[in-house]
């Protein structure tokens, strides 16, 4: 994510970049999904108490190491979600003091997380799988208009769109997120608060059925939301930005925390 790549410098090789990334979330999670499916074949696993079954046929030492490694890899993971979240917050345009905005966020927004967490730890598995599927439903169509957008601009700078003394709209990205996003949940969220109409409508009329389509919410809000802004760019004509060549050494005022460290 830009959160951490404006870190590097300007001559990384996009190659580089892309490998290690993806290679390193592609190896890690393949490992660690392939440990918990291996968990679940266990005698005796229970569910609702995940961590203590999938430690409990180890040697101490190693369930000892295992268990710290799960507490610190969720420390790890929160931390980068929280300072993510402090970016996008900031980005936004909020005025803080320039030297303190960034470590102020943070600390509220961990504070509020944590809190929030705090009142779901009871069913906390089924209100996370929840939270999840809400995040794709929004996640997945703004992927779609970003990479659809990055296609149309191929070639063109952005830099001159983005300082903070630029009032750059797009009404083409936040027609296609709301249309895309309210057609799919409406059609097709399969949620414990709400099922999508085709959703209902394929559920079978007994205790515990399952949709015959599943939850295509993500995959359907991708989809409409890529196509929604292909015809709405060529529409609006937004602007298109300069030359890639024009992209000078060093933007100011792109990130409104660009009080690098």
């Amino acid at each position: 994510a830009s959160d951490y790549s404006r870190y590097l410098p300007k001559s990384t090789s996009p190659r580089s970049i892309a490998l290690a990334a993806g290679l390193g979330n592609f190896i890690s999670c393949t490992v660690l999904m392939a440990a918990g499916v291996a968990a679940a074949t266990i005698a005796g696993f229970n569910p609702d108490d995940p961590t203590t079954s999938f430690v409990s046929s180890m040697p101490t030492v190693i369930k000892d190491f295992t268990l710290v490694a799960i507490a610190v890899g969720a420390i790890a993971a929160n931390a980068l979600n929280i300072y993510s979240g402090a970016m996008s917050f900031l980005a936004a345009g909020v005025k803080l003091r320039f030297t303190l905005r960034r470590a102020i966020v943070a600390l509220g927004f961990g504070i509020i997380g944590f809190f929030i967490a705090w009142s779901a730890l009871a069913d906390a598995g089924t209100k996370y799988e929840n939270f999840l599927l809400v995040i794709a439903y929004w996640i997945a169509p703004w992927l779609g208009i970003v990479l659809t957008d990055r296609y149309l601009r191929r070639g063109t700078s952005i830099a001159s769109l983005v300082p903070d003394h630029a009032k750059y709209r797009n009404l083409a990205g936040v027609i296609s997120m709301v249309v895309a996003g309210v057609i799919s949940i409406w059609l097709f969220s399969n949620q414990t608060f709400y099922q999508g109409v085709l959703t209902a409508a394929t559920t079978p009329n007994a205790k515990f059925a399952i949709s015959a389509i599943g939850d295509l919410t993500p995959l359907v809000g991708f989809v409409l939301a890529a196509v929604l802004y292909w015809a709405l760019f060529g529409a609006l004509k937004p602007t298109l930005g300069g030359p890639l060549s024009e992209e000078p050494e060093l933007i100011v005022g792109v990130d409104a925390a660009d009080d690098v460290a």
